[in-house]
């Protein structure tokens, strides 16, 4: 009898085992599917189960009960070098792998990123150093020969109008070490720039005519004295602005590790690498240098009573070189496949700040004049900005990444505030400007 159930033990035992083995197979396949769909994946090799742990799934891996109650794995293996959890840090082995069966995230060695940007720059200010230009059919009375403009200026620099420009961003850093506090240091460089911003605004006037009591001008003033040619009476004014940036820094980082990943099971029998949400902050320092560029024309013509034609022409340019050391950081909160995060930085600079001027002057009433003057300033400058940005996972090297960023810069000389109204133009710099940069990013983020 015993004999009779040993052959046919060995039947079934030779029917089923290829069943059995392509049907363990297929469970394995749909498991590394399941995983690099959803996070990173890698091979496991056979493993001592300790004491009090359950039976491992077919591809060898073992699977214990945490105090949540939630399954989790452990592999031996180190992870696929092909991800951006730990591609190269993980050299170190088994140390990289905790003995309660989660994976410690390390960061991979060279990370980057690049996006394009959609920027925008704030007018200049309308102070009194601003450039009130002209205002079409200006009321004034005539007081012992002078002008009195009764009505507000209609044009000036303030109307500005600047639209939004492309331009690029682009960081790659180096992750360092891991010091005993689990801290990652790195080191990274980041560039901000090429966003190329121009506009320009114009007013038109006409002949005038004027009584005994009242003047009725429909020519265009500015603030340059009546006794001087080519911007009072004019019927054509425009100005014109354009300007552009760069921003580079060095910055050293220190950013809190993500807790742990695990290796959980699906209701489905299958298993995957899920990260364990947390909130990950960083603190930055390092070096920026700013450069701001910015040309000024201001343009004006007209005819006087007699037919001849006289016209003015201003051109300024100013430059801004800032250089310091800043502080900042950022906090994300760090999920499986996605990321939401904060960034704030703040420094105070120094500034040398330079203007150069040209006057020209047409007029064969009033006479001709041109004059030309160039100055420069060291100061202090400050820039702080802001910047909300999130990311999800594409492939195991890739993230796409959008966010939106602002930057304050404070103490710095804009061409359109450097106006004299004098063709005695003085060597000297205006420096309490400031600008607003703002605008969307879209990029990716690449380790390798």
């Amino acid at each position: 009898m015993l004999g009779v159930l040993s052959k046919i033990a060995i039947a079934v035992a030779l029917v089923c085992g290829p069943m059995l083995a392509g049907w363990c197979s297929a469970q394995s396949s749909g498991y590394q599917r399941a995983v690099r769909q959803q996070a990173f994946w890698q091979d496991a090799s056979e493993e001592t189960i300790p004491p009090g742990y359950g039976d491992g799934p077919s591809d060898g891996g073992m699977i214990a009960e945490n105090d949540d109650g939630e399954f989790v794995g452990e592999f031996g293996e180190m992870l696929d070098e092909n991800s951006c959890v730990c591609p190269n840090n993980c050299d170190d082995g088994p140390d990289s792998i905790f003995p309660d069966g989660v994976f410690n995230n390390r960061g991979p060695l060279w990370y980057s990123s690049v996006a394009f940007t959609m920027m925008q720059r704030s007018a200049p200010t309308h102070q009194g150093t601003a450039l009130p230009l002209a205002q079409l059919f200006q009321e004034a009375l005539t007081t012992s020969g002078q002008v009195v403009l009764l009505h507000p200026l209609v044009m000036g620099t303030s109307g500005l109008d600047f639209h939004f420009t492309p331009g690029a961003r682009f960081t790659i850093g180096r992750n360092l070490f891991e010091d005993v506090l689990h801290r990652q240091h790195a080191i990274e460089f980041t560039f901000i720039g090429l966003n190329t911003w121009s506009t320009s605004g114009n007013a038109i006037g006409g002949p005038g005519f004027s009584s005994s009591t009242f003047a009725q001008f429909a020519g265009l003033f500015s603030k340059f004295p009546l006794t001087v040619g080519g911007f009072n009476g004019a019927s054509l004014m425009t100005m014109a602005d354009s300007s552009s940036f760069s921003n580079f820094e060095i910055n050293y980082r220190i950013s809190k590790l993500p807790r742990p990943d695990r290796i959980s099971q699906l209701p489905d029998g299958t298993w995957m690498q899920v990260a364990t949400p947390t909130l990950v902050p960083s603190f930055i320092t390092g070096f920026r240098m700013f450069t701001l560029n910015d040309h000024f024309n201001w343009f004006s013509s007209g005819v006087h009573s007699d037919g001849s034609v006289f016209q003015g022409v201003y051109n300024i340019k100013t430059t801004n070189v800032l250089a310091g050391m800043q502080i900042g950081g950022d906090v994300i909160m760090n999920q499986n496949i996605w990321q939401l995060g904060v960034r704030a930085k703040a420094g105070v600079y120094g500034n040398l700040a330079k203007q150069s001027s040209e006057v020209s002057i047409v007029d064969p009433d009033l006479g001709n004049a041109s004059g030309t003057g160039q100055g420069s300033s060291p100061t202090t400058a400050f820039i702080g900005d802001l910047g909300f940005f999130g990311t999800t996972r594409l492939t195991e090297r890739m993230y796409f990444r959008g966010g939106y960023d602002l930057m304050w810069v404070g103490g710095i000389a804009n061409a359109a505030e450097q106006v004299q109204y004098t063709s005695n133009i003085a060597p000297v710099v205006r420096k309490n400007g400031h600008v607003l940069l703002q605008g969307v990013t879209l990029g990716v983020d690449i380790c390798f």
